[in-house]
């Protein structure tokens, strides 16, 4: 060949607390001065790198394939539509595969392996953010000295995905977000094992115990947790001196008066839609409202 070909090299980290460019680095570090002697790569830049990023979308497996009428259905309903909205019901994606998995025994097309049907659900429920939408990465070149051919390194970031974050409270709320999904999780492995054994009569009475389970440790135990730790703020307002409880439930109120409003304001600012624009804002207005007339009467009120 009259020119050497270029070389890509794609770095992809570990599970850990990386940083961005700390993996391909090493990898670039290693090739230069991976044993004794001269360095092997030599003349090594660094580019940062912005890559555009589309939806994937699912495509070739036989119980996906809809047809013109389905497609207009499913378009209107949204992809909401199949979650798991009532309490008692399972999820959306066994509601999805009992539905093609009848399709398809009626036009005796093959059944899709679940693992992958699974897949191809989470990918069309996938809605790429603004902020995920283009992709940044860093890239090493590289020129071996031995031949002259080029080498480029590249690094695969998703640790970001994958962080639990710094502080103490960072920790606690994923711990308790944890905690929160760890039941809806034995809804869905029951709702897998049941597409595999069939929806016998046991089974289907096993998938509604755990679906009004993972509801019940998600909706009543978050407001009484809640209550809870309300009722530790009301307890911790003994130490406050009386004279002072006023003041102290005026200025908290009054911090809510203006947290309340920036929100209502970048509601007006981020929404698309007219309506859901005016409705956040609204809500938010009235409620800092609400917090002011209380911050108003704490002041003015004796006891």
């Amino acid at each position: 060949m009259s020119a050497p070909d270029r070389i890509a090299v794609i770095t992809v980290h570990g599970i850990a607390d990386h940083r961005p460019g700390q993996a391909v680095r090493e990898i670039a570090r290693l090739l230069c001065h991976g044993g004794d002697g001269a360095p092997r790569y030599v003349q090594g830049e660094m580019h940062d790198l912005l890559a555009p990023v589309a939806k994937l979308e699912p495509g070739g497996a036989p119980d996906l394939a809809e047809t013109p009428v389905q497609r207009a259905a499913s378009d209107a309903r949204g992809p909401e539509e199949l979650s798991r909205v009532w309490p008692g019901t399972p999820s959306g994606f066994y509601q999805a595969k009992q539905s093609a998995s009848a399709e398809n025994a009626a036009a005796g097309a093959a059944t899709q392996d679940l693992g992958i049907a699974l897949i191809d659900y989470l990918l069309g429920r996938l809605t790429l953010s603004e902020g995920d939408a283009l992709y940044e990465s860093t890239r090493i070149s590289l020129r071996r000295r031995a031949d002259d051919r080029l080498v480029d390194v590249y690094e695969l970031y998703w640790a970001d995905l994958s962080r639990l974050g710094t502080g103490g409270m960072r920790a606690l709320s994923a711990l308790y977000q944890l905690f929160f999904h760890l039941s809806t999780l034995a809804a869905d492995v029951v709702d897998q094992i049941a597409l595999t054994t069939g929806s016998s009569a046991a089974w289907r009475m096993l998938q509604r115990l755990h679906a009004w389970t993972a509801w019940l440790m998600k909706a009543p135990a978050a407001i009484v947790q809640l209550s809870m730790l309300l009722a530790v703020a009301f307890g911790a307002s003994v130490a406050v001196p009386p004279d002072q409880q006023g003041q102290l439930l005026a200025a908290l109120f009054g911090v809510g008066v203006i947290a309340l409003a920036a929100q209502a304001a970048l509601a007006w600012l981020h929404e698309t839609s007219v309506l859901t624009r005016w409705a956040k804002m609204l809500s938010l207005l009235s409620a800092a409202v609400a917090s002011l007339v209380i911050a108003i009467v704490a002041l003015r009120a004796e006891g």
